[in-house]
């Protein structure tokens, strides 16, 4: 009948609405809402991926500031020694010349007596200029443009890429986080649950024990009565013990993602574990995991830069061209003026015409990171689907052994306020009663835990699914 019932349901509730889970009027937990915010501010490795998401815009920004000019103003002043020297002769071109003037002037006095005295013209020696001044300096403004260069242009495309993948990684840490808050929170929830549970069944056993000290001085039960009822006081302050171990250590955890001492007090929403919950066709699970997957997106942008890197390393084949230019002065001392002053402009080309094989084996290895990367899309498609699947039927059976669970317990009170009516009239043992107690506490204890897997498990399919 109970199988009946549960199937009957899940027809129900497997249709296909707009998320996974449908919230009611107090779906949205302003609390925790509220904790979940504070994490987020407050996580440190959060604050890092960010950081690292910032700075990759930055390096975007300086790719695309590699296509303007580069102005630099430089100042030099040199002193030389040595160096290439240019002979210049000078004699050699203007010797025979004078020679012939002075033979010519010769001639000239001694058949004209009148004609003047000219001194003979000075021998010249051949000139050895140094190529270097000994003391130069130059002071200019010097600019480079690249006109064409491959790399560059594929570089801003790549820096994109490489932006986009911190984007992803950063959120895809952001809403990690934010899972483990509300899981940490449901166990906080669950686990102050449990205690109030214990502590209803301490009061139960001391009523117990208050009614078995009645019935022995009425002489209606015998002294090992009385020790049975105290042994399970016991036993209960016991567990009690162990209960408020989970709830200091549950607390803490919360505590520490929200970057809180570990004791902070935690405002608890009540209406957290009221919301109703509708599963959506597996199918539909299926296709959203895969559409909206981090991981897959990141793979994504990895085989974008794999094939941008392909043609980055093919890019190098092309001649890169560049304008450069530059205007100042340069004199053998600090004179500044017209006959000093110089300007220069120029456009080179570079072109790589043989790189022994090293251009090609590079590509090739570009080309094989991007097979890589295109199995790991296979494999990680896969086993998405399979998380899928395997968090579908998670909740289902958690469902299912929720609705069990309440029902067994439902079935353990009205048994146990039966015997608990029959001892206080003497109609039941000690004995049959800590039976029915016990049973009736460990129900309601894994009822309890059977309804926070349920609750973690619907945390954790709309994790996979990236919702």
């Amino acid at each position: 009948m109970v199988a009946i019932t549960i199937k009957s349901k899940y027809s129900i509730i497997l249709i296909i609405v707009s998320s996974i889970f449908q919230f009611n009027a107090n779906a949205q937990n302003s609390i925790l809402d509220k904790y979940i915010n504070q994490a987020i501010e407050s996580n440190a490795a959060l604050k890092q991926k960010q950081l690292s998401y910032q700075k990759s815009l930055f390096a975007l920004k300086e790719a695309k500031r590699m296509f303007f000019p580069k102005v630099s103003v430089v100042a030099e002043y040199a002193y030389n020694s040595g160096g290439i020297t240019v002979d210049i002769p000078f004699g050699d071109m203007m010797n025979p010349a004078y020679d012939n003037l002075d033979l010519i002037n010769t001639l000239n006095s001694a058949q004209n007596p009148a004609y003047p005295n000219i001194p003979k013209y000075p021998l010249i020696e051949n000139a050895e200029v140094p190529f270097l001044f000994e003391e130069e300096q130059r002071t200019q403004i010097q600019f480079e443009m690249p006109l064409y260069n491959q790399a560059l242009i594929l570089n801003k495309k790549l820096q994109k890429q490489i932006s986009e993948v911190k984007k992803i990684s950063a959120d895809s840490y952001k809403k990690e986080l934010i899972k483990q808050v509300k899981s940490a929170y449901l166990d906080y929830k669950i686990a102050g649950q449990t205690l109030e549970v214990g502590n209803q069944a301490l009061a139960l056993v001391t009523a117990s024990l208050a009614v078995s000290n009645s019935l022995y001085k009425n002489d209606k039960i015998t002294v090992d009565e009385i020790y049975k009822a105290e042994a399970k006081v016991k036993e209960v302050e016991s567990k009690i013990v162990e209960i408020h171990k989970g709830v200091t250590l549950t607390k803490a955890y919360f505590n520490f993602l929200l970057n809180k001492k570990f004791d902070a007090e935690i405002e608890m929403d009540d209406t957290f574990l009221k919301d109703h919950f509708l599963l959506q066709d597996i199918n539909y699970l299926l296709e959203t995991a895969l559409k909206n997957r981090a991981e897959l997106k990141l793979l994504d942008h990895s085989l974008l830069i794999d094939e941008t890197n392909i043609k980055i390393e093919k890019g190098t084949a092309f001649p890169l061209l560049y304008l450069n230019g530059s205007a100042g002065y340069w004199s053998t001392d600090y004179s500044y003026n017209d006959k000093t002053q110089f300007s220069s402009i120029s456009v080179a080309m570079k072109w790589d015409i043989f790189s022994s094989g090293q251009r090609s084996s590079k590509i090739q290895q570009a080309k094989f990171d991007k097979l890589i990367t295109i199995e790991k899309r296979k494999e990680l498609k896969n086993n998405i689907s399979l998380e899928v699947v395997e968090a579908y039927y998670n909740v289902k059976t958690a469902q299912e052994s929720v609705d069990l669970s309440k029902l067994e317990t439902l079935k353990y009170k009205e048994s146990f306020n039966i015997i608990e009516r029959k001892k206080e009239q003497n109609l039941a043992s000690q004995l049959e009663y800590d039976l029915i107690f016990t049973d009736f506490f460990e129900a309601q204890i894994n009822y309890l835990k059977h309804k926070n897997q349920y609750f973690q498990k619907i945390i954790e399919l709309a994790f996979i699914i990236n919702q």
